[in-house]
């Protein structure tokens, strides 16, 4: 009886070392393959802004020019329509060729844009607790 105990725990032992193994494979291949997703998604970014600044991308500097922005914003638009731009990647590419004081102006958009959004997830996670609070005392809580 003890001897077949024995021989059941090796078993057992053995059973969970393989499995420990296999499972550190597969989280080595795991790791593996998002290494290599990220590094292709980084090779990706920079493809689309080598052909984007390769359609010879309008620059634009600022000040009062709106007949210049609006020329700026109709050549970027026509370059994108020609890559197929997603709108995700749009801001990004648009905010490449900003440069002096429109590159100034945005960067200042962007932080007050990136400030107002946290602002405002504040706000809606103190109303979501509100709500909470109120369904709670009207279930008798």
């Amino acid at each position: 009886m003890v001897l077949v105990q024995v021989m059941a725990q090796r078993a057992l032992a053995e059973a969970m070392e393989l499995m420990a193994n296999a499972m550190a494979q597969e989280a080595v291949s795991w790791t593996a393959d998002r290494v290599a997703q990220e590094a292709r998604k980084g090779g990706e970014d920079e493809l689309r802004l080598e052909r984007f600044m390769n359609n010879k991308s309008p620059i634009f500097k600022g000040g009062y020019n709106p007949e210049g922005a609006q020329t700026w914003l109709e050549g970027i638009g026509r370059i994108f329509g020609a890559m197929r731009c997603l709108e995700e990647h749009r801001v990004l590419l648009r905010g490449y060729v900003l440069h002096d004081e429109a590159d100034d102006w945005w960067g200042n958009a962007k932080q007050r844009l990136e400030a107002g959004g946290r602002q405002m997830c504040c706000k809606i996670r103190g109303f979501v607790s509100f709500c909470s609070a109120l369904q709670h005392l009207g279930s008798g809580g």
